[in-house]
């Protein structure tokens, strides 16, 4: 970085608009029950790219990617909470606590880090 380059813009440049996908349970009609997500709450964060694994089992390879997300300090994304960045629709399931990784009060950059994996919907 360069003197009098603002530190933000290297993380404006992973910025996006998400929203966390609220669970809930509703009949099917059968008398059985489905799981439902539902747009909740809108915010911004910043996902930055972590590693990607392939998981293998007896049937399939399945490749993993893991990601750093960061948010304001208020914004509080708990264990197995599920986001969805609008840009492209992809999902993550938080896998971390946001609890432990945040910027104190006095400090100039208001951010929460927590980790997260990338997320099918069940449907």
């Amino acid at each position: 970085m360069e003197e009098g380059e603002d530190p933000m813009s290297l993380l404006d440049s992973i910025k996006c608009e998400c929203v966390k996908l609220v669970r809930g349970i509703t009949g099917d009609g059968d008398g059985g029950t489905v799981q439902t997500y539902t747009p909740g709450e809108r915010f911004t964060a910043y996902i930055g790219f972590l590693s990607s694994a392939a998981n293998a089992s007896a049937d399939t390879v399945r490749e993993q990617t893991t990601v750093t997300i960061l948010t304001s300090r208020k914004t509080v994304l708990n264990l197995h909470d599920l986001i969805r960045r609008e840009t492209d629709g992809k999902v993550f399931r938080i896998t971390g606590d946001a609890d432990e990784n945040k910027t104190p009060p006095i400090a100039d950059l208001d951010l929460r880090a927590v980790s997260a994996e990338e997320w099918r919907v069940p449907t």
